[in-house]
């Protein structure tokens, strides 16, 4: 209402903040005349589309940079002659005046265009670094040899042909499952496709001596069933989420980005499996009578998955799992007493 009343030339917003703004009546009011930039995390050509079928006729840039750099570094026009039809994200773009930006390498050696390398910004603008230097993150910060500072941002990117960079997610975030490079940036894109759902992240959950898994937020009126089913289709099983969590709509931060640790403290706050409510003890699994064995063999299948949709017939290497957790398998449920061999498992 404000902007319909207030109509301004310019707007810098988060991607995340004007995709939920465009859920709203009257969206294309909150379009500026002139310049819309964005910044702060991916942009997804998916949402240039979305924004472009509203009319407006402002110009459209992406913009990238983070705090340690005095945000902004580089920063493009996104026009169809950008778009790669294999590309999710938009690129980034060229490096602004007074900044140096890099493709590098684990031993700090530039990399070829096209192959991906950790983006390392240097300039003026760059910090000195942190105020408190036992903060996490300060060896990031360097200087080059003629004097200049340098700072190695963890994300990961390629230079494309002409030299646009192209951000391809956190190097913390990408991750191999079962032999499976995943980047949880793209995952949650192809999530974004899946009938009923608005927006969607998948977040990378750690415990120590564990593989790591995945967990799906996303904002719609779709099911977490369904979403695995529609998921099944597309990708391998060990790219399918342990967990999918669905929400009206996701947090977000005071800065209009997805508000991920709200996201894990909420899934942490949830327990994986509850047997007490998911299995009454005297009835076991979808009411068929037992001992209690089967209730047992799938609390062992739900912690060793990780993941709470485990039905009695389900096939567990079709859920994700693998020789490897075949093993665990066996040996709790050894544990437990019961007489299970890797055989009947495979």
């Amino acid at each position: 209402k404000w902007m319909t009343e207030t109509p301004v030339d310019a707007l810098k917003i988060v991607p995340a903040h004007i995709g939920a703004l465009l859920d709203a009546p009257d969206a294309a009011a909150m379009l500026p005349r002139r310049a819309l930039i964005l910044g702060g995390d991916i942009l997804t050509w998916r949402l240039v589309d979305r924004i472009r079928a509203l009319g407006g006729a402002c110009r459209i840039f992406n913009h990238y940079g983070p705090t340690e750099t005095t945000v902004g570094a580089c920063m493009t026009e996104v026009l169809a002659s950008l778009r790669d039809s294999h590309a999710i994200a938009v690129p980034v773009g060229h490096a602004l005046s007074g900044y140096r930006v890099d493709i590098l390498n684990s031993l700090g050696q530039a990399v070829p265009d096209g192959e991906e390398g950790e983006i390392v910004i240097t300039g003026a603008a760059v910090a000195a670094g942190y105020t408190r230097p036992e903060t996490p993150g300060s060896e990031r910060f360097g200087c080059t040899a003629d004097g200049q500072r340098f700072y190695r941002t963890g994300d990961m990117g390629c230079r494309r042909v002409g030299g646009a960079v192209a951000f391809l997610g956190r190097r913390d975030d990408m991750i191999k499952i079962r032999g499976h490079r995943i980047e949880p940036g793209g995952l949650a894109e192809l999530l974004r496709s899946c009938p009923n759902v608005r927006d969607a992240v998948v977040l990378v959950q750690r415990q120590e001596g564990r593989e790591p898994t995945l967990l799906a937020a996303v904002a719609g009126d779709a099911a977490a069933d369904a979403i695995t089913s529609w998921l099944a289709q597309r990708v391998p099983a060990a790219m399918i989420p342990g967990r999918i969590v669905v929400w009206a709509a996701l947090p977000l931060t005071t800065n209009g980005k997805i508000d991920r640790q709200a996201l894990l403290a909420a899934a942490a706050a949830q327990p994986l499996v509850s047997s007490a409510s998911i299995i009454p003890a005297q009835q076991g699994v979808d009411g068929r009578a037992d001992d209690g064995r089967l209730k047992i063999m799938r609390d062992l299948w739900c912690d060793v998955l990780q993941r709470a949709d485990v039905g009695p017939d389900d096939d567990f290497f079709a859920l994700g799992g693998d020789s490897i957790m075949a093993i665990q398998i066996v040996g709790r449920a050894r544990a437990a007493g019961l007489g299970l061999t890797p055989t009947q498992v495979f």
